[in-house]
């Protein structure tokens, strides 16, 4: 986000604005908002979450990021920036943040993934804010064949699912049609970790035919 480096609050402020703006995160009481760069742990509903924080001045930080003309504001001299991995949880305390953060300073929040500003940071970090954590795939693991549900969740997991799919491929214990959907969202993931598993089955009397389509998705 943009940001006047004059209008930086202290984290006692801060604090009490996301307060005020009902979000239940707190700051590591270190915290310095003026001063800090680097990872800040905080809680949010009681739970552990954290943020890489950065401040630069702005020039710098258009550079590095390569953002348009209309990501240079004119009535802001810093840029403060909240990165996170892929945590739900570290995500919502970054968005709340840098929300509540533009609202008290008069600052913008411009998200590089979107290359725009974020027209209501406030809204997007409350709607955000009730976005359910991820199952773990162990979870999706178990109802595969089940719920279509499953198979989304193991699709965008990515990578993470290549390899317990290939283990449920490879359990003869599992029903047939579970194996054949296993086999299939390999197929789609396209990760040539699962080529052992597919070739292995390419001539199996039941699962070769779905094996071969899959291997043909990874060739």
């Amino acid at each position: 986000m943009f940001v006047l480096r004059a209008e930086l609050p202290t984290r006692e402020a801060w604090q009490r604005a996301l307060a005020q703006h009902g979000f239940a995160l707190v700051f590591d009481p270190e915290f310095d908002p003026s001063r800090d760069d680097g990872y800040v742990p905080c809680t949010l509903a009681g739970a552990d979450a954290g943020f890489e924080y950065t401040i630069q001045d702005i020039a710098t930080y258009v550079a590095e990021q390569d953002c348009p003309d209309r990501a240079q504001p004119r009535t802001s001299d810093t840029a403060v920036s909240f990165a996170t991995s892929s945590r739900i949880e570290d995500l919502q305390a970054a968005m709340a943040a840098a929300a509540v953060l533009a609202t008290i300073s008069g600052g913008r929040v411009w998200s590089d993934e979107a290359g725009d500003y974020v027209d209501d940071a406030l809204e997007a970090a409350r709607e955000l804010g009730t976005a359910e954590p991820p199952r773990p795939i162990a979870t999706s693991i178990v109802e595969l064949g089940k719920t279509e549900i499953a198979t989304r969740e193991l699709l965008q997991a990515g990578a993470a699912a290549v390899v317990p799919l290939c283990e449920v491929v490879s359990d003869a214990r599992r029903p047939v049609e579970t194996r054949k959907v296993a086999i299939t969202i390999l197929g789609q993931l396209r990760d040539r970790r699962a080529v052992p598993t597919l070739e292995r089955f390419a001539s199996d009397a039941v699962l070769g035919a779905v094996a071969r389509e899959a291997l043909a998705k990874l060739s």
